[in-house]
């Protein structure tokens, strides 16, 4: 799910956890959009949820695009 600001990102990040999905706050995959931006990854089993609650709740975003393995639970990690 794409944002165009940091702001919006995080209202649908709160709204999202709130409902009960695991969100995750990223920038935007280079595979969905060239210039930077904000994205909220979400499962793809979750997505069409997800996109019902930005939909109900009035939530600003760009777009919804499906990209495969975005989610790596050992990102970020080094030990």
């Amino acid at each position: 799910m794409l944002f165009e600001d940091h702001t919006d990102a995080m209202a649908m990040y709160e709204a999202a956890r709130s409902a009960g999905f695991r969100p995750r706050v990223s920038t935007t995959p280079r595979q969905a959009q060239a210039c930077c931006g904000v994205a909220l990854l979400v499962q793809r089993e979750e997505a069409p949820a997800v996109l019902e609650l930005a939909y109900e709740q009035g939530m600003a975003f760009e777009n919804m695009i499906a990209l495969d393995r975005q989610i790596d639970p050992k990102r970020d990690r080094y030990c």
